[in-house]
């Protein structure tokens, strides 16, 4: 048995080292390995890989997530990184104050989050002001402070006009250009104040009437993409209606 967990964490030939004679990693498979040993229905795995260096904290996500496949039991995973959690996990529950906010899967509280407190705790999230000034059927108008008119779907939430709502959008969804874009997505122009070059992308943060908080944009630093340099210069923030998501006021 004590060979088999050795091949399943990939160690074979490390069954007659010392502790001291391990890596990190190494000894966070063997720790796996002598909880998997006992053969468990559930596995709890409190913060596992708070202790390693990004990196290897990297590759042991993936390497959990394909151990937890092999072996097919049930992994409880605590953790308080983020992407840790939308990586590893099937379903993920959010909680506060020993209560569950949500539970869902790791796409539907990203894309779908129930309210700002889960909005605001998985990945970066811009937040405005609004009111109700239209409802037809699940499509809502929305008046939101820095953005204008906006149109949203209310998705199984009871809005009616003249109600004080919240319109979120994360940073990825927003675009900027230099020219204002046309076609059908949403508009709106602000004044560049900041920007931070990350590698694989950058982050811009944007000035817009109104809003005494920039909003964030994030973008992929792909070959082609439009070079936004330069402060407290004039700018375009566009977005599919799609990407809106409607939160109740808090």
């Amino acid at each position: 048995m004590v060979d088999e967990m050795l091949a399943l964490i990939k160690l074979p030939e490390y069954g007659d080292r010392k502790a001291n004679e391990l890596s990190g990693g190494q000894r966070q498979r063997i720790a796996l390995a002598r909880s998997l040993i006992l053969r468990p229905k559930v596995l709890l795995l409190d913060e596992p890989l708070g202790a390693l260096d990004k990196q290897l904290r990297e590759q042991m996500q993936l390497e959990l997530r394909q151990l937890q496949r092999t072996v097919g039991i049930t992994f409880v995973f605590v953790t308080h990184d983020q992407e840790e959690a939308l990586t590893l996990s099937d379903r993920i529950a959010v909680m506060s104050r020993g209560r569950v906010l949500q539970l869902d899967t790791p796409t539907g509280l990203y894309e779908r989050p129930g309210s700002r407190d889960v909005a605001s705790f998985i990945g970066t999230m811009n937040f405005f002001d609004g009111k109700v000034s239209k409802v037809e059927g699940t499509k809502i108008s929305v008046d939101a402070e820095g953005l204008g008119r906006v149109q949203g779907d209310r998705g199984e939430r009871a809005f009616a006009e003249g109600d004080r709502i919240q319109v979120a959008i994360r940073p990825e969804k927003l675009e900027l250009t230099e020219e204002k874009p046309n076609g059908g997505t949403s508009t709106v122009q602000g004044t560049l104040k900041d920007s931070a070059y990350l590698g694989e992308r950058s982050h811009f943060f944007v000035k817009l009437d109104g809003l005494e908080k920039p909003v964030a944009v994030s973008a992929q630093n792909r070959v082609d993409a439009i070079s936004v340099t330069g402060e407290s210069r004039p700018i375009w923030l566009s977005w599919d209606p799609e990407a809106i998501v409607l939160l109740g006021a808090e």
